[in-house]
């Protein structure tokens, strides 16, 4: 009698937490899906290789951002296929914004994987920046300047682990 009275608790309890570990990301802007990122110190890193390096008007007020885009550490050039890396099983990719002496580190983490940039307009004299990270995992971020004079992350798409990838280019 113990045991069904324990075994029954044990199946409620994995039934609850079941239940309740669906979570989902709303894409509205009203809530909190969205991070501010202000101003501040960038970390430096030692050995790195800058894979982008570009000017572009993000926050609308017709002066050029520079957008920095740097790995660490740095692969190294694959001496069998000019134009490829050799990478580790996870860099430090960064991504930082210098707006008239101000820094803004949008993003400094892991990936496993690579990472791709995008610029894209939102209309209205509005750029966003768009960032993807595949590999083990796929997240999509956006990020946008807001006329209070920071950064808003916006994660359009960040969920578990990739199954399966496409290898058609």
């Amino acid at each position: 009698m113990i045991n069904i009275k324990r075994v029954t608790i044990l199946v409620l309890f994995f039934v609850l937490i079941t239940g309740c570990s669906n979570e989902t990301i709303s894409t509205d802007s009203t809530d909190s899906n969205i991070l501010i990122i202000e101003k501040g110190e960038v970390k430096t890193y030692e050995d790195i290789l800058t894979v982008e390096d570009i000017e572009e008007d993000i926050d609308g007020d017709e002066k050029k951002e520079h957008i920095k885009l740097s790995i660490s550490p740095a692969p190294k050039p694959d001496p069998e296929n000019e134009g490829q890396y050799l990478w580790d099983d996870s860099q430090v990719w960064q991504l930082v914004v210098e707006d008239e002496g101000d820094f803004y580190t949008l993003f400094d983490d892991h990936v496993q994987g690579l990472a791709e940039l995008y610029i894209a307009n939102e209309g209205q004299n509005q750029n966003a920046i768009i960032f993807q990270t595949k590999g083990t995992t796929l997240s999509l971020l956006q990020y946008k300047h807001n006329q209070d004079g920071y950064f808003e992350k916006k994660v359009v798409y960040n969920e578990g682990t990739i199954l399966h990838r496409s290898t058609i280019k």
